[in-house]
């Protein structure tokens, strides 16, 4: 069983700081930590760590209402930096 908790808060309008914590009940508990920060209207850097097991990542974002890409670089206990990529796309209206 994994029990998985978070919440975001704005600092400001263009900065975003998140904090999650998951507890698997064989280990350890694991935090998440991550800052969100939107240089211009569309686009926005990011970076974060975890620890256990001990992983830090970066990445960027272009978002939109209705479509958003991301990609980001993280460290990787046994595949070392991987690449991840992401596509949101919103079907819906607000």
């Amino acid at each position: 069983m994994i029990i998985r908790t978070g919440f975001s808060y704005d600092l400001i309008n263009s900065l975003s700081v998140n904090l999650a914590i998951e507890k698997d009940i064989k280990y350890n508990p694991n935090f998440h930590f991550g800052i969100d920060y939107k240089i211009i209207k569309y686009f926005s850097l990011r970076t974060g760590f975890s620890n256990e097991p001990s992983r830090y990542s970066a990445g960027t974002g272009r978002h939109s209402s209705s479509f958003n890409l991301g990609y980001s670089i993280f460290t990787h206990q046994d595949l070392g930096l991987t690449h991840q990529f992401g596509v949101i796309i919103n079907l819906g209206e607000k």
